[in-house]
């Protein structure tokens, strides 16, 4: 992405990837861009981020669910280091199937007061 103009930090195992860059108007997304589509394939299946067991038992039901609705999720569980894999390619959920298990799951994240998490 630096070689095509597109300053970002390299990525840091544990850490989110960074999928927006710094503009003069605030921060732009950086996939949907041309750059993006050249260089995305060297992204990883997955990337570790870790995260705190409280959030990874509070997303299992959704995680759960998703899985019921045929959809693969890396995500559901922290390995022994306490990384969650997620996909790296933000894309990967921006699919028929997988927005159909959320609408369908949706009702394991959202709470009765509708502010959601």
């Amino acid at each position: 992405m630096n070689d095509l103009g597109v300053k970002i930090d390299d990525p840091v195992v544990g850490q989110h990837l960074q999928y927006a860059e710094p503009r003069a108007d605030g921060w732009g997304p950086i996939v949907r861009t041309p750059e993006f589509d050249k260089c995305k394939k060297f992204l990883p299946a997955t990337w570790p981020v870790k995260a705190d067991p409280k959030d990874v038992a509070r997303d299992r039901p959704f995680a759960e669910c998703m899985k019921k609705q045929g959809v693969d999720i890396t995500w559901a569980d922290a390995d022994a280091d306490g990384m969650v894999h997620y996909p790296a390619d933000p894309e990967a959920s921006n699919t028929p199937e997988y927005r159909a298990a959320e609408a369908a799951c949706r009702h394991t994240v959202d709470d009765a007061a509708g502010g959601g998490r």
